[in-house]
């Protein structure tokens, strides 16, 4: 894998002074909504796509793109001969794949390149270690739980906003998220939550809702139209179509076997249709042909390791990518892969000499990995795998189950949801006549905590609400605890509330993927160090102990060892207690609103009546997707993709998968189970609003459908009325909330104060109080020390004469009695923060008058945060837009002790200093609350500065100490 040079690389990038992009990764550090795998991610792809110039990675290994001069000076500390030494500082191409073998450890490949390197042609030799491809194609390797979704949605805006900036460069403006057939029905729904992405957790505001209103994102898995249909037989190829030409960036989820690999041969040629006039070509590949007519695509592949299967379906999916490159050159940016095993199913063979075949089973164009184990250790549930040997199906399902529940049968997630248990099995036969009888009659476990889901044969079915609930576990309202599963739920399935794993038998899933079903338990659902349970029989075991070594380079014993918090964190310590620091009063504006119902009953049984009789009379008939007004008149848009402005077909709908989103879309308050007690009903509107085509049914698109979903919610709930009111209430807030500190990673570089002089400010607090020095109580600790010693020499203790306790005069410590409300400060988000604070104590004015000092910029532990409005509408009215949190706190309390007066000081990015939000917010704070408290306190009692970090750190500490003078004074 490439993955390990490509990091040396990217880390002298990151650390160098003309590094780029500091502001935006400053800004994705400080918002703390990425993971660390996330995060390192969209590190690489970046350093890839600007320093690397978006090339080729055979290009950039064959130009000497990640050999370095200390690489070339080391090879003379290498046990080499000297003509493979000379070679190596002279031939790019054989530095680039010597230095791939060495950090690969790949012995045979050195030991050749040693003996045999003048019969090596190596820039073909790196050519056929990367497939032979000649675009840019990177595969990031991520483990299940990881955020991928989220992560291709990062890439998709960050492309964005780099093409806005510059158009002709190395980034896409439209892209394809690509589905292996193997996996369709369980990746692609959770591939749709890339419309969920909030763009404000890696770009400020202002850009990133620009970027999000010009992106449509649309699932191609509509069906062709019937025979007699007079439209184009391709409906997802008219919504391509007219992507082309609508000016609007577009992302599409397409099954990729089913729309892009239909209408090849095994050779990858063209399969024409034969009719009365002979072959045809362009209709039965309108899709392909429209894709291809989207400029500056962007492809992902999730699972990519199926593209490399020895399924033939799959194999031809990367067949057909190389040949439209082939045909569109300038049309592919890039293809990025994902996989959280980066691992072929077969060998690879590369011809390095005549008498050389280099055999791998990695993927070579692994550009980052992040293994399970970090994974587990950093945010995933936590497994206890317990392995059981020669015991039958029923009892291993049953010491399962019982552990099972003395574990989790009362655990319930802070979204309401209850713990689950997945139970595989073989066969639908073994699920309805062993296992169901098992838990319900023999373990006494009710029924309706008991789901079971297969897709049914001729002796045993399942009522149709199944899939509804399988669909809705995540729910708080989901009342099954245990998941029974025949050839579901393994590879790709998202259950986060999903908490333990039982594969009593092999067969219960494929070999190949004990590793991806026992991982299903895993996901994050709160933050914390949470648990899982897997039970395995031993065959299982060895599967997946098998697995875990050859893909993920741990085993099942250092998987139960593994352990959330370890030596690389440090613990957080409060001091409000010892700095007596009283909460902060201040006015709060407070809108109120008054909840007056009109009516008694939600009437819900006659809301969705006059629903469906206001349906009949064709009310919210909408238009149909394209209208004619659209079109330009002087485009060269075909008869085609005029015919789409009759379209009315829309995605396939299904009943149970409505009711989720309805219930989903409620944001919980409608439970599925409310909605199916009207189950007659709203199949009746359902099928008012789609479209019949073969078995299934379409969205008919010619319905304002959103209108519609919206009514349907609203007959669950009693029609009321609003009334507003403004008011500001006297509140207090603690300047810290206790139970929210947590460890953080021990980092020398971003902590402050040191680990030292945290250590010695929390001593010296247990010597002396507040306010008085603290070299007497060091005096008389070494006395007491001295005294103790001395009586423990007398009962025969042979310890040294105890050291004098050294006293710590470092800014930190000096100024602890008016800073630091908790140790220690975490600055990875903000170098300059950091370094305004150290300044900050050090000015004279601040220390000389007793001018406290606290950092407020973690908001996640409660802090002082100012409730912010904005004015807006025909009213004027107040409109919450969020919470404010200033970075820096000035405090002077008066002669009770009390918090007197306080200066909120603002460090802000140059670059986001005229954002509207920003703007907003800091104006609400500036003009409004300031003027509002200070006003009804009868005194100055509250300031606000804004500084921006485009000066030195020192000219602004002037700044601010000019301004602290007057207003304090």
């Amino acid at each position: 894998m490439l993955y390990k040079l490509v990091e040396r690389r990217k880390q002298e990038w990151l650390k160098s002074p003309d590094f780029p992009l500091h502001d935006i990764f400053d800004y994705i550090h400080k918002t703390g909504k990425l993971r660390k795998p996330q995060i390192e991610a969209l590190e690489t792809y970046l350093f890839l796509k600007i320093e690397g110039g978006n090339r080729p990675l055979p290009e950039l290994l064959g130009e000497g793109f990640f050999t370095t001069d200390k690489d070339l000076d080391e090879l003379d500390d290498l046990p080499i001969s000297h003509n493979l030494r000379q070679l190596l500082k002279q031939d790019k191409a054989a530095m680039g794949l010597y230095q791939f073998a060495r950090l690969n450890d790949l012995t045979d490949l050195q030991k050749e390149m040693q003996e045999n390197h003048a019969e090596i042609n190596f820039q073909d030799v790196i050519n056929k270690l990367f497939y032979g491809i000649s675009y840019t194609d990177y595969l990031m390797s991520l483990p299940m739980g990881a955020g991928k979704t989220f992560l291709i949605a990062a890439i998709i805006y960050l492309d964005l906003y780099f093409y806005h900036n510059e158009p002709n460069g190395n980034f896409a403006r439209n892209f394809l998220v690509l589905i292996p057939n193997a996996l369709k029905s369980s990746i692609g729904p959770s591939l749709k939550n890339i419309e969920k992405f909030d763009p404000t957790w890696i770009l400020p505001e202002e850009v990133a809702h620009k970027i999000q209103t010009n992106i449509r994102i649309d699932v191609l898995d509509k069906k062709k139209e019937s025979k007699n249909s007079m439209r184009t037989s391709n409906p997802n190829a008219l919504k391509v179509m007219h992507a082309t030409h609508d000016g609007f960036n577009h992302v599409f989820i397409v099954n990729a076997e089913k729309i892009i690999l239909d209408n090849y041969d095994d050779n990858l040629q063209e399969i024409p249709k034969i009719n009365s006039n002979g072959p045809k070509y362009d209709r039965a590949n309108e899709l392909r042909s429209s894709l291809s007519q989207l400029p500056q695509l962007g492809i992902f592949v999730d699972e990519v390791h199926h593209v490399h299967t020895s399924d033939h379906k799959e194999i031809k999916l990367r067949g057909v990518i190389n040949k439209w490159n082939e045909e569109k050159a300038n049309n592919i940016s890039y293809m990025l892969g994902f996989s959280g095993t980066p691992y072929l199913p077969q060998t690879n063979s590369v011809q390095v000499s005549k008498r050389m075949t280099y055999k791998m089973k990695n993927i070579t164009n692994t550009v980052y990995h992040y293994p399970l184990f970090d994974a587990i250790e950093g945010f995933l549930k936590r497994p206890e795998i317990k392995i059981t040997a020669q015991l039958k199906r029923d009892e291993i399902i049953r010491r399962g189950v019982e552990d099972f529940i003395e574990k989790f049968g009362d655990k319930i997630y802070l979204d309401g949801s209850i713990a689950k248990l997945a139970i595989y099995c073989p066969s639908i036969e073994v699920l309805e006549e062993e296992v169901y009888p098992l838990l319900f009659t023999k373990l006494k476990i009710p029924a309706g905590e008991i789901l079971r889901f297969h897709k049914g044969n001729n002796r045993y079915s399942l009522p149709a609400e199944n899939e509804t609930h399988f669909l809705s576990l995540d729910m708080p309202d989901s009342p099954h605890r245990f998941v029974l599963l025949v050839k579901v739920g393994r590879e790709g399935w998202d259950c986060r509330s999903l908490t333990g794993v039982i594969l009593s038998q092999e067969g219960d899933c494929s070999r190949n993927l004990v590793l991806q079903t026992c991982c299903r338990c895993l996901r994050e659902m709160d933050k914390g160090d949470e648990r899982a349970l897997i039970w395995l029989n031993s065959k299982n075991a060895g599967y997946l102990e098998d697995q875990l070594n050859k893909e993920q380079d741990t085993g099942i014993s250092e998987i139960n060892k593994a352990q959330r918090i370890g030596s690389e964190v440090i613990g957080s310590t409060s001091r409000m207690k010892f700095l007596d620091l009283n909460q902060i009063s201040y006015y709060k504006l407070q809108i109120t609103y008054q909840d007056i119902s009109e009516e008694k009953d939600t009437n819900t049984d006659k809301k969705l009546k006059q629903l469906l009789k206001d349906l009949k009379k064709g009310k919210y008939r909408g238009y149909a997707t394209i209208q004619d007004t659209e079109i330009d008149k002087n485009s060269k848009l075909s008869r085609k993709a005029k015919e789409a402005a009759e379209v009315t077909h829309g995605d396939t709908a299904v009943f149970s998968h409505w009711l989720v989103k309805l219930s989903k879309d409620s944001f919980g308050l409608i439970a599925t189970r409310q909605l199916l007690e009207y189950e007659t009903l709203l199949k009746q509107i359902f099928t008012m609003i789609t479209l019949p085509n073969g078995k299934s049914n379409d969205w008919n698109l010619s319905y304002e459908l959103e209108e519609v979903y919206k009514l349907v919610r609203l007959s669950f709930h009693k029609k009321r009325n609003i009334k507003y009111n403004e008011i500001y209430d006297e509140v207090a807030s603690d300047l810290l909330n206790d139970a929210k500190l947590k460890s953080i990673k021990r980092d020398t570089k971003h902590i402050y104060p040191s680990e030292e002089q945290t250590f010695n400010i929390i001593r010296y607090d247990n010597l002396a109080p507040r306010g008085t020095d603290i070299g007497p109580f060091i005096e008389q600790q070494h006395e007491n020390d001295l005294i103790q010693w001395v009586e423990d020499k007398k009962k025969g203790s042979k310890k040294s004469a105890p050291d004098k306790i050294a006293l710590d005069t470092s800014v930190p410590v000096s100024n602890k009695d008016r800073t630091f409300h908790y140790l220690p400060h975490n600055f990875s988000s903000s170098e300059y923060e950091k370094k305004f604070f150290e300044e900050l104590l050090q000015l004279k004015y601040l220390n000389e008058s007793g001018i406290e000092v606290y950092y407020n910029g973690n908001r996640h532990l409660g802090g002082f945060t100012i409730e912010c409005y904005v004015r807006s509408g025909e009213s004027k009215q107040w409109h919450r837009i969020g919470n404010y949190t200033t970075d820096f706190l000035l405090i002077k309390r008066d002669g009770k002790n009390k918090l007197n007066q306080l200066m909120m000081i603002e460090t802000k990015g140059k670059i986001y200093e005229h954002s509207p939000d920003f703007q907003d917010r800091q104006e609400f704070v500036d003009k409004e609350f300031v003027k509002q408290n200070n006003k009804k306190f009868g005194y100055e009692k509250f300031n606000f500065i804004c500084l921006t970090d485009d000066k030195p750190v020192g000219d602004q500490a002037q700044v601010l100490e000019t301004r602290a003078k007057k207003f304090f004074h």
